[in-house]
């Protein structure tokens, strides 16, 4: 049994949490698993959103730096300046280190799974992520700078020496330039077993889940579903999520307003309540084009649910239908249109997201992690004696 290291700086409650747990439970069955974040681990309130089953007797030490004021307090940038460098000295007393989410200098031999696409500098540029300019808000700005210099780094060539996991093979086709080795492409085990409610029993009505933020440009989704009403189909949308950014939530809540005979907001959904919506809605439809993955939609397709999704970003690997795959609002909404004129294509669609989910299944991506772990775990062995 080795001991093993993860690091992740916050643990909330989307897509990347449900990958790291289940990170976490795969390899905490096999290896003495110690976590090192800045806040936000409740084992409880993760297992439940995030279908895992991790046994806190199972786990070794929750380690939150002493210094940490608590996630989200005034200067974050220079605590998690002082977290980064704190984690990199932990790390030398494992035999393993494993980022859950991005990729950082440890300083030592690491693995690096990604969850989203903007997870260095060139990419959030190419992505129109926009950085803290010292002219728009110097204060905050200085805070990042110092946060970098008292992160300091080892020099470690991360893009030589470390081993890169994508998400998607988008991701992976995305990140490849910056690695000397291709990324290793592992599919996120994809949680819910909800059964599939017979397609008779089903409302018109879609369903738009995951974070409630900028760049899942919810006001595209609503534009869509907009036109597909003009074109004579009384659907409904179920918005569902939560949302760090009150002002975007408020434009969203705005819009939904608006349509309150067709839109329901429901805020953030887990379990029984989450289960029972699934099983009502025929559709789910997706607006984020950077999606590096799309948890939320593997989540519909495994549920027999047919979505519509953007032709940019990794969702389209995860429905692999033409009919489901759209430019723009225009072609969301003429595609959206023919599927509801055909009730056989609809059946058709339906079944083959059924047979599409069970590729996104827990085992296969616990023992692809496990082997993953284990070669470099051997490799490691092999450069050491």
């Amino acid at each position: 049994m080795k001991h093993i290291l993860i690091g992740k700086s916050y643990w909330g409650r989307g897509g990347a949490e449900v990958a790291a747990m289940w990170l976490v439970q795969a390899l905490c069955q096999e290896h003495q698993v110690d976590i090192i974040t800045r806040g936000g681990w409740h084992l409880d309130d993760l297992n439940h959103c995030s279908g895992t089953n991790v046994k806190a007797a199972s786990l070794g030490k929750i380690i939150i730096p002493k210094h940490e004021p608590g996630f989200g307090m005034p200067g974050g940038a220079l605590w998690h300046g002082l977290y980064l460098r704190q984690r990199r000295h932990i790390g030398r007393q494992y035999d393993l280190r494993i980022t859950a989410s991005g990729a950082w200098d440890w300083g030592l031999p690491a693995i690096h799974f990604l969850s989203d696409v903007v997870w260095n500098g060139s990419l959030k540029k190419q992505f129109g992520c926009l950085e803290v300019q010292p002219f728009a808000n110097p204060l905050r700005w200085t805070y990042v700078k110092v946060g970098e210099w008292m992160a300091g780094t080892a020099g470690r060539d991360l893009a030589r020496q470390d081993i890169l996991v994508a998400n998607s093979q988008w991701t992976a086709d995305i990140s490849a330039k910056f690695f000397t080795h291709p990324p290793v492409v592992i599919y996120p085990a994809v949680p819910g077993d909800v059964q599939s409610t017979p397609w008779s029993e089903q409302e018109d009505s879609f369903l738009c889940l995951g974070r409630i933020s900028p760049e899942k440009r919810i006001e595209r989704v609503i534009a869509i579903l907009d036109q597909v009403r003009i074109l004579g189909h009384q659907i409904r949308l179920h918005l569902v999520g939560s949302s760090d950014d009150s002002e975007y939530l408020r434009q969203m809540q705005k819009l939904c307003e608006e349509r309150q005979d067709w839109v329901v907001f429901h805020g953030p959904l887990y379990g029984s309540d989450k289960d029972a919506l699934f099983a009502r809605c025929r559709y789910g439809i997706s607006a984020c084009d950077r999606e590096a993955f799309g948890i939320s939609t593997a989540e519909m397709v495994k549920a027999g649910i047919v979505p519509f999704v953007p032709q940019a970003g990794a969702q389209s690997e995860i429905v692999q239908e033409d009919a489901l795959i759209y430019g723009d609002i225009e072609d969301a909404a003429l595609k959206i249109d023919a599927l509801l004129k055909s009730e056989a294509r609809q059946l058709e669609l339906h079944s083959a997201m059924l047979r599409r989910g069970d590729e996104f299944n827990s085992d296969q991506f616990c023992n692809s992690v496990r082997a993953l772990v284990k070669g470099e775990l051997e490799r490691l062995a092999i450069a050491k004696a």
